[in-house]
């Protein structure tokens, strides 16, 4: 688990803009995009075939928003990435919690950056600590920077 005022991710489930549930079901051997919120891009070639089974066979993941009593219109800040990575039989799971005024913001660039970046990396397959490492890493500094996202205080946990 890593936790950062400024990590966040892309998943093919989340809640939408203004608020709501974030779920995702997945089952092995089925595209992640084909549960997707329609409107979302988690755009990525189709698996390649696997001469082996995934060791898990289902998974599936449910946010609700927080309860503010001060605040009714609150945001759910929580994103969440469910990806199978077939050439490597890796299945990454991610949850993101955003805090602060903007942290809806933060998790949803966390998830939005993450995943792609992380199966690209070129120790995803031989060295996962490095490779996660070094992809938030470089979402935190960017976040950081960028004068469009408030991070002074909001940011996002990230659980992978």
């Amino acid at each position: 688990a890593a936790s950062s005022s400024a990590a966040a991710a892309r998943a093919q489930n989340t809640a939408g803009p203004g608020g709501g549930a974030a779920d995702g079901v997945g089952e092995v051997g089925k595209s992640p995009e084909a549960a997707a919120t329609p409107g979302e891009t988690g755009e990525s070639p189709p698996p390649e075939e696997v001469d082996e089974p995934f060791v898990v066979t289902s998974y599936a993941g449910h946010s609700k928003k927080g309860y503010a009593p001060y605040n009714p219109r609150k945001k759910n800040q929580d994103a969440l990435i469910m990806l199978e990575h077939a050439p490597t039989k890796s299945l990454v799971l991610c949850v993101m919690d955003g805090h602060g005024e903007f942290g809806d913001v933060v998790a949803q660039r966390v998830k939005r950056e993450l995943e792609w970046r992380l199966v690209q990396h070129s120790a995803f397959a031989t060295d996962i600590k490095r490779a996660v490492g070094d992809v938030v890493g470089a979402i935190e500094r960017e976040l950081v920077a960028d004068p469009a996202v408030d991070t002074d205080f909001s940011g996002t946990t990230l659980v992978l």
